[in-house]
C-alpha cells in the first residue's frame, strides 16, 4: 500500500513538473512569436527625410549630395529585396522621401511627390503595375534626387533642417502606421537648426550648434510621444570630429524622452560601410 503511495506520488511530482515545463516553454514560444510578428512579418513604412542644409555640398568620403543619393539606392533596393523574397502581389509596404521645411522651389516639390510609393494602394488587378514599380524604384528615386540636388545646389539657397520642429508637429502623423514596421531614417550632419526655430530654456535648446554642444546644453523636449517609431540617424558629420560622441548622446537621449526606443545614430563613413549599418538596421528582429 505504501509503494502504490510512494508512486502515486511520485507521478503527481512529475506530471506537475512536466506541465511548469510546457507552460514555461508555451509562454516562451508566446513571446517569441509576438516578437517575430512586430519585427519581420509587419510591412514596412519607409520614410526618409533628407537635411536639404549646405552640408549636402561639403565633402568628406566624398561630395554629400552623391552620397546621400547612393545611400537612399540602398535603402530602395533593400526594400526591393523584400518585396521579392514575399509575394509581391501582396505587399503593403511604404517608403517616402521628404524634406522639412519643404523646399520654396515648385519643382522640387514637384518631384518630391515621385519619391513616394505605396505598395498597398494598388489593387489585385493591377499586379503588373505593382511589380513595374518594384523594378523601377531605384531608377526613378535615384533621378528625381540627382535633379532635387542639382538644383539646390546651383540655386544656393539652402533651407535648413528643422528636425527639432518635425519631430514636436510632424513625426507621428507623417512617419507612424498603424500595421506595419515604422522606420525613420534621418540624413543629416547632426546640427539641429532652423533659423525661423531658435528657443533656449535654461541649459536646453531646441537646436544643436557647436556652441550648444560646447556648453553641454541637451535639447528641448518636444513634449509629444512618438512611440512604435524606430530611427536610423546616418551621415553625422561632427566639426570636430571629437563632437561626435556629444550629438550622439544628445540627439540618444532626446529620442528617448519621446518614447523612442529603439534607434541607432551614425557618423560619415564610406557609402559601402554604410550600406552594411542599414542593413543590420532593417534586419533586426
Amino acid at each position: 500500500m505504501k509503494t502504490k503511495l510512494f508512486s502515486s506520488f511520485l507521478l503527481t511530482i512529475a506530471l506537475a513538473f512536466i506541465c511548469t515545463e510546457l507552460n514555461g516553454s508555451c509562454s516562451s514560444c508566446s513571446k517569441k512569436d509576438s516578437t517575430s510578428v512586430n519585427s519581420t512579418n509587419l510591412p514596412l513604412n519607409l520614410s526618409i527625410y533628407i537635411d536639404l542644409s549646405d552640408r549636402i555640398v561639403k565633402e568628406r568620403d566624398g561630395l554629400q549630395a552623391s552620397k546621400d543619393t547612393a545611400i537612399v539606392g540602398f535603402i530602395t533596393r533593400e526594400l526591393n529585396n523584400k518585396l521579392w523574397k514575399k509575394n509581391i502581389k501582396y505587399a503593403k509596404d511604404r517608403i517616402k522621401v521628404f524634406f522639412y521645411p519643404a523646399p520654396n522651389s515648385n519643382e522640387i516639390n514637384q518631384l518630391s511627390k515621385s519619391l513616394e510609393v505605396d505598395f498597398g494602394q494598388f489593387d489585385k488587378k493591377q499586379t503588373k503595375e505593382k511589380m513595374n514599380a518594384a523594378q523601377n524604384l531605384n531608377a526613378n528615386f535615384n533621378k528625381s534626387l540627382q535633379t532635387i540636388y542639382d538644383n539646390s545646389i546651383s540655386e544656393h539657397k539652402f533651407i535648413g533642417s528643422d528636425i527639432w520642429g518635425f519631430f514636436d508637429t510632424k513625426a507621428k502623423d507623417m512617419c507612424v502606421k498603424n500595421g506595419y514596421r515604422n522606420v525613420l531614417v534621418i540624413l543629416t550632419d547632426g546640427y539641429i537648426y532652423d533659423e525661423h526655430r531658435n528657443k533656449i530654456e535654461g541649459n536646453q535648446a531646441n537646436y544643436i550648434t557647436k556652441q550648444t554642444l560646447a556648453k553641454e546644453m541637451s535639447l528641448i523636449p518636444t513634449g509629444k510621444k512618438v512611440e512604435g517609431l524606430e530611427v536610423l540617424v546616418l551621415e553625422v558629420n561632427a566639426d570636430p570630429i571629437g563632437d561626435f560622441n556629444k550629438i550622439e548622446e544628445t540627439i540618444g537621449e532626446w529620442f528617448k524622452s519621446m518614447g523612442i526606443t529603439k534607434f541607432k545614430i551614425a557618423e560619415t563613413d564610406l557609402p559601402k560601410n554604410t550600406e552594411s549599418i542599414i542593413q543590420n538596421f532593417l534586419n533586426q528582429k
